[in-house]
Order: structure tokens, then C-alpha cells, then sequence
């Protein structure tokens, strides 16, 4: 089961903050990690909780639950 969900993960990541100004910083780094790619379509910024929730759901409803590898949110 664990090699069956590695080999599904895409390596997306939902960035989710309320805040612009630390959406920026964040945007910043992952920029300065990976210029060509991480900027891209690999990432989606969320200021909204429940626009992200809403996200994770439809991810899970067109059937491709592990479509974000890595959620990044404030508390």
C-alpha cells in the first residue's frame, strides 16, 4: 500500500495562509528552492481555510485523493 501511494504522489503543494504578506514570503522561498517548477503549476496559494478544504474535496471527488503531497498551512 505505501509504494502504491508514493508512486501516486505528484509532488503538488497547497500553501494556505490567510495572510498575503506571508503567501509572498512563502511564494519567495519555493521560488528560490526551485525557480523553474515549484512557481508553477506544482503550487497552489489558498487564503482561505475553506476555499483549501474545498480544494482537498474536489481533489478527492475527481478521484486523485493524494493530488497535494504536501499541505503547508498557519495555525
Amino acid at each position: 500500500m505505501k509504494a502504491e501511494r508514493r508512486q501516486k504522489q505528484t509532488g503538488k503543494i497547497l500553501v494556505v495562509d490567510d495572510e498575503q504578506y506571508n503567501l509572498d514570503i512563502i511564494r519567495m522561498f519555493i521560488e528560490m528552492i526551485d525557480p523553474e517548477n515549484l512557481g508553477g503549476e506544482r503550487v497552489t496559494y489558498c487564503q482561505d481555510g475553506e476555499k483549501a478544504l474545498n480544494i482537498i474535496k474536489n481533489s478527492a471527488e475527481k478521484g486523485d485523493p493524494l493530488e497535494y503531497s504536501l499541505i503547508l498551512s498557519d495555525c
